[in-house]
């Protein structure tokens, strides 16, 4: 399966992705994806999340979220 197959994939199950999942996948450019599918008509929100990572520091994870 292609990343840009994962993604639609992802987006269609669950209405979003984040980039952190995909870095887990191996996915490590879906702001370039996204774009792919913006211009095949697709329409995204984007949400930054508040997250805590293994060591107990904050970060932030970044959500594409699927527009009905």
């Amino acid at each position: 399966m292609s990343q840009l197959e994962f993604i639609k994939v992802r987006l269609q199950e669950t209405g979003e992705i984040s980039r952190n999942e995909c870095l887990r996948q191996y996915v490590s450019r879906l702001g370039a994806r996204i774009q792919d599918l913006k211009h095949l008509g697709w329409q995204f929100d984007t949400e930054v999340r508040p997250t805590t990572r293994p060591d107990g520091s904050k970060g932030k994870d970044f959500v594409y979220k699927l527009k009905k």
